[in-house]
């Protein structure tokens, strides 16, 4: 016979919140314009935050000036979010936060900022 190979409800949640949790805040993609080496100021401050994936959407205000932002979490499999705004509020929906989460139980999640200066130049905000 067979070895029985179920996990108990109890060690799975806590092996679930261990693997999925997500890293906030890492170096973003190369984009025309320059690469600040820094995070992106953000109101709640997010620079390094670990979310477990049952938690609300994390909405923010991007501390930086601009005349447009772009957001995009990413990481290994799954659907990517990316979020194109007028204004430096950011709303993830409570769909795409979901799909994202069900994409990604395992493994860092990586947010990338960008924002567009005056000029029409990206910015890519990246990690410390």
């Amino acid at each position: 016979m067979g070895q029985d190979r179920r996990i108990s409800p109890g060690l799975r949640g806590c092996l679930y919140l261990a693997c999925a949790a997500f890293v906030i805040c890492s170096f973003a993609a190369a984009v025309s314009g320059s690469s600040i080496d820094r995070c992106a100021r953000t109101k709640p401050d997010i620079d390094g935050i670990v979310v477990p994936p049952n938690i609300a959407p994390l909405n923010f205000v991007i501390l930086e000036a601009g005349d447009r932002y772009k957001v995009r979490l990413h990481g290994a499999g799954g659907k990517d979010i990316e979020i194109s705004a007028k204004q430096a509020s950011i709303e993830i929906t409570v769909r795409k936060w979901q799909e994202l989460h069900v994409a990604k139980r395992v493994g860092i999640v990586h947010m990338d900022i960008l924002v567009q200066a005056d000029s029409g130049r990206w910015d890519a905000f990246g990690h410390h």
